[in-house]
């Protein structure tokens, strides 16, 4: 009952693609970043600019691979933005069961796709940052560029929430970000609402 109950609630948040700059086409998505662990600066931190509205975070579909390492696995973070640069951290996941790299494939690749928390809520036409960073000592995650030209600066970052380094002008890696709207409330019934996504989300976790 709890099951379908959660199933019910998540479908009634109506998600929807609120930042992407996927191609349609798999096989447009170029050259890869890549995120290597055994580097002093192990985070890499991409901008995304969200649709109007007022969105809770639900998931994201994204061109990254496991390269080296074995544990197929990477860390995340939605940051926010601060002055252009990624700024605090306003939650954090894990991606699980990544793909591996097929060096016999010059092109990236079936995406992978994540549904659910943390429950963050994001403001409308408002610049957070994506942070990504492969799991274990020795790993190493592909990430691979958009195939639409899309171009912009990107950060190699140490630690999250601290100073990094600029990658410079140049194609953005490849990722959207999905949302549920948040209904236009009063400030009082908007703490409620968002307390009730939290909840969701949570619960929904651990019955998936």
């Amino acid at each position: 009952m709890k099951l379908l109950t959660c199933l019910w609630l998540a479908g009634s948040l109506q998600a929807s693609v609120i930042f992407s700059d996927l191609s349609t086409d798999p096989l447009h998505v170029y050259d890869s970043f890549d995120i290597a662990a055994v580097d002093n600066f192990n985070w890499l931190a991409a901008p995304f600019l969200t649709a109007p509205g007022s969105w809770v975070f639900g998931g994201l579909d994204i061109a990254l691979r496991e390269d080296l390492g074995g544990s197929f696995a990477a860390s995340a973070a939605i940051l926010s933005d601060a002055g252009g640069a990624p700024g605090a951290v306003l939650g954090t996941f894990t991606l699980t069961g990544l793909p591996g790299f097929d060096h016999r494939v010059i092109y990236c690749c079936d995406l992978y796709q994540y549904r659910g928390g943390p429950a963050v809520l994001l403001s409308g036409d408002t610049r957070y940052w994506l942070a990504i960073r492969p799991v274990g000592p020795t790993a190493i995650d592909a990430w691979w560029d958009n195939g639409l030209g899309i171009t912009g600066t990107s950060f190699d970052l140490a630690v999250l929430g601290g100073a990094g380094a600029e990658t410079g002008n140049r194609l953005l890696p490849a990722f959207d970000i999905v949302g549920a709207p948040v209904p236009e409330v009063s400030p009082a019934a908007a703490v409620v609402v968002f307390s009730l996504v939290g909840v969701v989300v949570l619960w929904c976790r651990r019955w998936t």
